[in-house]
């Protein structure tokens, strides 16, 4: 399963209408394997649903305005605009840019899809519109479960537990925005800064310990997993390219959080796998 290592969704276009008539929608167009002319060992087979165009794979976020959409170079040009796409590529994560454009209506800008592909399925990329907007979808044909990473989920804006944690935990230490969280129980004090760095006291000893912290989830986003890593390394590069998953002391599963408090299971040390531990969520500017 893909991770994702946080240092620190459907997508939405605008639909404009023209006065094109419909017509009728033709056999599924081939495009064969990407990149073209590569055909790997193991890989996967998209279908693309009508009236989108593929305008780029694994080339980053495309914002330029395309008033003569071209499909992704390899590509060949439907016949109609109803006609659907079929194509192959590797498993993995990757990103897709799409853009609407039926005989009568069409979308500006291409939007950018993250979808995480795994080997042995199948999927198809569609949209659904909604008054002036298109909403684009990705999902497993089999399950129907969607394939798309939740960027909003990913940005700490939604309510699910790991959401919630990335919202009240993570994005307050984000460089861009400099602040400590303090998280605090009678036990102890976990304060987390910029930088990837921590510090956890006992209160009852009196003890500080020090190190370098990270936060691992799946592409789902139905877990997550902090490590705390007493170590003598600051630079964030550097220990994030170390064997850190081994090298941390603690390593705890995150298991509840409503951005006021957040509970952890331990799964490191070995003598507390398994126990809860629960903290009052503080920040400070």
């Amino acid at each position: 399963m893909k991770k994702i290592v946080l240092v620190m969704a459907a997508a939405l276009s605008v639909l404009f209408t023209s006065c094109l008539s419909m017509g009728a929608a033709k056999e599924p167009l081939d495009q064969g394997f990407f990149p073209v002319g590569e055909e790997p060992e193991v890989y996967v087979e998209i279908t693309v649903g009508p009236n989108l165009i593929i305008t780029g794979i694994d080339s980053g976020y495309d914002l330029t305005y395309k008033a003569y959409p071209a499909p992704v170079e390899g590509f060949k040009n439907k016949v109609i605009p109803e006609q659907e796409q079929i194509f192959r590529m590797a498993p993995g994560v990757h990103t897709v840019n799409v853009i609407f454009k039926s005989k009568s209506q069409y979308t500006l800008f291409a939007n950018t899809l993250i979808v995480n592909l795994e080997e042995g399925n199948q999927y198809k990329i569609d949209y659904e519109t909604n008054a002036n907007s298109v909403v684009y979808t990705c999902v497993n044909t089999a399950t129907n479960e969607s394939a798309i990473l939740d960027r909003a989920a990913l940005a700490g804006k939604t309510e699910s537990v790991i959401s919630a944690f990335i919202g009240a935990v993570l994005n307050p230490t984000m460089d861009d925005v400099g602040q400590t969280v303090i998280q605090e129980n009678d036990d102890f004090i976990l304060i987390t800064y910029p930088g990837l760095q921590f510090e956890l006291t006992d209160k009852k000893t009196g003890t500080t310990e020090k190190g370098m912290r990270t936060f691992v989830t799946d592409f789902s986003m139905t877990s997550g997993t902090v490590y705390l890593c007493i170590t003598d390394i600051t630079d964030k590069d550097e220990f994030l390219n170390s064997d850190y998953k081994n090298n941390s002391k603690y390593v705890l599963e995150v298991t509840a959080c409503d951005r006021k408090t957040v509970t952890y299971t331990y799964k490191k040390p070995e003598d507390k796998a398994g126990q809860t531990v629960t903290f009052n969520i503080s920040v400070k500017e």
